[in-house]
């Protein structure tokens, strides 16, 4: 079990590593692309705001039933802290919805996954992931954000 949850953790420290940041215009233009599909012209005409309507419920649905708030829910769980498997997956649900959204996905899991990595002894591959997040999100304003931006130094050290 615990090999499969390092190599989960070398595949998505690998995707961050291979993906290239979101230039700041592309990612404002997807928070406004994001942004307007979740907002309502109450100006527009009857039809086009029922379609409106109905995109975001049906948008709405689909989120709920989606995977990403399937692991949401689970990381609430007892022992999900600790859940190395868990937390890659949820991060890896994050990303995608970033890279689709523009919305910077929260820096718990990201957090769980350097503190896990630390206590299993795998220093290399907590370096090398928190290297890969701070990639995309080392300049994104917020204490979690910062915390593992000191951590991901102190391992410079």
């Amino acid at each position: 079990m615990a090999d499969n949850d390092i190599a989960r953790a070398r595949n998505l420290t690998s995707r961050l590593a291979g993906c290239r940041p979101l230039h700041p215009l592309e990612l404002k233009q997807l928070q406004e692309q994001h942004s307007a599909s979740q907002s309502i012209d109450f100006f527009a005409g009857e039809e086009e705001i029922a379609r409106k309507i109905q995109a975001i419920q049906e948008r709405s649905e689909s989120q709920k039933n989606s995977l990403l708030s399937r692991l949401w829910a689970q990381s609430f769980q007892k022992g999900a802290n600790d859940d190395l498997e868990l937390q890659c997956r949820l991060l890896n649900e994050f990303f995608s919805y970033y890279l689709a959204t523009g919305e910077h996905p929260p820096p718990a899991s990201a957090w769980r996954i350097a503190v896990i990595l630390r206590k299993r002894k795998e220093h290399l591959l907590e370096r090398e992931f928190l290297l890969s997040w701070i990639k995309h999100f080392g300049n994104t304003i917020g204490n979690t954000y910062e915390k593992l931006v000191d951590r991901y130094r102190k391992l410079n050290i």
